[in-house]
């Protein structure tokens, strides 16, 4: 049987208990519904089947740290975090709309992500990497810094800077 930590459980309560207030609201009934843990279980389920476990995730954040040249995809993770973190200097959260713009540039890619769907793209693509990490936190067209962001990005940039002078 699977072990579950105690930050696991609260957050799967936490789920559950928002499947179930969603079910009450759009099934308008006069009489109560009751609390069906399988019911819920077969909505909740198939929502996070895909999704990295908390092993996998710090695994993840401490392959993009240690090696933040390693692909063009960890790169990309590397740099979509620097991005909103440098723009949320001047506006925060970060409106998706500067991030598309400001990212082409961070990342190096201005001349060859022409297009605004190219760049719209790209942007998308690797802040929902940046997300599914929890290292980037988005709502409507809004991107917010986690907590653990500010320390990560200090720990890149000094990474960074170790393996530019060949450290």
């Amino acid at each position: 049987m699977l072990k579950f930590t105690e930050e696991q459980l609260k957050r799967q309560d936490f789920v559950d208990n928002e499947i179930y207030d969603l079910m009450i609201r759009l099934i308008s009934t006069k009489k109560k519904i009751k609390w069906n843990i399988e019911m819920i279980a077969d909505v909740r389920d198939p929502l996070f089947h895909d999704r990295l476990s908390e092993a996998q995730v710090e695994l993840l954040k401490t392959f993009v740290v240690r090696d933040p040249f390693e692909s063009p995809v960890i790169l990309g993770i590397a740099s979509i975090v620097e991005a909103v973190f440098t723009l949320s200097k001047n506006s925060y959260p970060v409106h998706m709309s500067q991030l598309i713009e400001y990212f082409s540039y961070h990342a190096g890619k201005y001349f060859d992500w022409k297009t605004k769907k190219a760049k719209y793209n790209a942007t998308r693509m690797y802040s929902n990497y940046a997300t599914d990490l929890g290292l980037l936190a988005k709502s409507g067209d809004s991107v917010y810094l986690t907590p653990g962001e500010f320390s990560f990005t200090l720990r890149l940039q000094l990474q960074k800077s170790l393996k530019m002078i060949g450290q």
